[in-house]
């Protein structure tokens, strides 16, 4: 799991981001207004994100991230869609397969959740998830859940979920499909109108291997720089305690992005 450098690097970056967030809060005459309203109650808020880093040199390195996300609320609805792809190459790197690919993964979720009340929620979501690094052809998961905000007001939102997921993969070449109830959260905090952080995570347990048990965890950051563009940053976590076989049972990537609204 993270160890206590990770969680220095991590909190470095975020103060960083953090401040230079808050100075991008200032409006300059002439410019879009960041705090202008953005997308209204009952309309869908879809954005894209793309980042792109390399290095060339003593080290060819290049690593490729595109990001979607999608929101409706309306009433008592609320539905949920993003998606991630990443791909790498290092030059100085070579795979089993003779290639230079570093990082190929794909992932994919979508949720539902209608209140009951104010706070409380009945849900229904999947994620797919594929890594062909970590040997994983496919992981589909299928997550009823029941929840409840602890916290819900403009500034800040914190609800816990828990339900009875199934799973469906196929790691290592092997294919195995299990019952793994799951424990989720999430915490969003809006620190002003051009900036906000959140942080999510889960954990599932196979009902019959307690050794099996996978977490996915991230923190995430946003900092308007206009009203239809934003820079983003996140880290994402990842720990399978049986991985495929030679593989390692951590995953961390750390992710910058421009955001776009469209």
């Amino acid at each position: 799991m993270l160890n206590f450098r990770s969680f220095l690097s991590i909190g470095l970056a975020f103060g960083i981001f953090i401040g230079a967030s808050t100075l991008s809060a200032e409006c300059i005459p002439g410019d879009p207004d960041p705090c202008a309203p953005k997308k209204k109650i009952g309309e869908w808020d879809n954005s894209v994100a793309i980042g792109f880093n390399m290095t060339s040199g003593n080290s060819e390195t290049k690593l490729f991230t595109f990001l979607g996300n999608t929101a409706y609320e309306k009433d008592k609805d609320i539905v949920i869609g993003a998606m991630t792809y990443n791909y790498g190459e290092d030059k100085g790197t070579t795979q089993d397969d003779g290639s230079n690919t570093t990082r190929n993964d794909f992932r994919a979720s979508g949720q539902y959740n209608r209140l009951l009340s104010e706070r409380t929620f009945l849900g229904i979501g999947s994620k797919f998830f594929y890594d062909e690094i970590a040997d994983i052809d496919y992981r589909v998961f299928v997550d009823p859940s029941a929840g409840y905000y602890l916290l819900k007001d403009n500034t800040f939102k914190f609800r816990l979920e828990a339900g009875p997921s199934y799973v469906f993969e196929k790691v290592g070449g092997v294919v195995d499909n299990y019952l793994a109830p799951r424990v989720a959260d999430r915490f969003e905090w809006a620190i002003s109108c051009t900036s906000k952080l959140y942080q999510a995570a889960e954990i599932l347990l196979d009902v019959n291997d307690s050794q099996n048990y996978i977490v996915n965890a991230e923190i995430g950051a946003e900092a308007a720089l206009s009203t239809t563009m934003s820079l983003v940053f996140l880290v994402r976590e990842t720990f399978d305690n049986q991985p495929a076989e030679d593989r390692e049972k951590d995953d961390l990537a750390f992710i910058s992005a421009l955001k776009f609204a469209i």
